[in-house]
């Protein structure tokens, strides 16, 4: 099926999408294979995938979990996530660098795209409120107030230029790699903030400019 190598479960009946570097062009991910449904992806899948354009799902998939870097350092520009994914998992989009086109099913209850501009879910306590993507050709962007993370590699490879954020925000985490290899310059940190995580402005050459207010007590220049 397209290159895509599987491992299978004959007691369960279920299938697990496995290291999968030789997928190429249009992949979509079956609902079943020789009888076993689809179920879930191992961490690093597609992981290297230089061929891969782009990626589907069977409109009635069983996955709901996009793994640990899955599309590490592959070179696809387009995913469509179906309604039944409830987790994006750490680093899933590490190093995507051509992925500008995300779409995300209509029906689907634990994301939502912002302005068509910013993927958003829930974070582990449920609460719709962390940044999972945001398009990388995007030059201007309004930071919801009710963002409390933003996650790993979300602003990655991303045209922007500045981030502000409100000034009543809730803002408490950036995360590892969230701005890596972005064209940033400017960025303007909230009150709030909390936590900067390993790495969260690496391989960010042009940032030039990062302001903290002097309210926030946990960092300073």
């Amino acid at each position: 099926s397209n290159n895509i190598n599987f491992e299978l479960d004959h007691t369960n009946l279920t299938a697990k999408i496995i290291l999968s570097p030789r997928v190429k062009d249009k992949v979509i991910i079956p609902y079943s294979v020789y009888g076993h449904t689809v179920t879930s992806f191992s961490e690093k899948a597609f992981k290297n995938s230089i061929y891969l354009k782009s990626v589907e799902f069977d409109e009635n998939t069983k996955i709901k979990v996009l793994s640990k870097y899955l599309f590490q350092d592959s070179s696809f520009n387009s995913l469509c996530i179906p309604t039944s994914i409830e987790k994006l998992e750490y680093w899933w989009c590490c190093r995507t660098h051509n992925l500008n086109n995300v779409i995300l099913s209509p029906n689907n209850p634990n994301f939502y795209f912002l302005d068509g501009q910013i993927l958003i879910g829930k974070s582990d306590d449920a609460n719709i409120d962390t940044i999972y993507y945001v398009k990388r050709h995007i030059t201007k962007i309004n930071i919801p107030t009710f963002i409390k993370k933003i996650s790993s590699f979300s602003f990655s490879y991303c045209s922007l230029t500045t981030i502000q954020f409100p000034k009543e925000n809730k803002l408490k985490t950036i995360g590892k790699n969230s701005f890596n290899f972005s064209k940033i310059q400017n960025l303007y940190l909230p009150e709030n903030l909390e936590e900067l995580e390993d790495g969260w402005c690496l391989f960010t050459s042009d940032l030039i400019n990062v302001d903290i207010p002097s309210g926030n007590k946990n960092f300073c220049f």
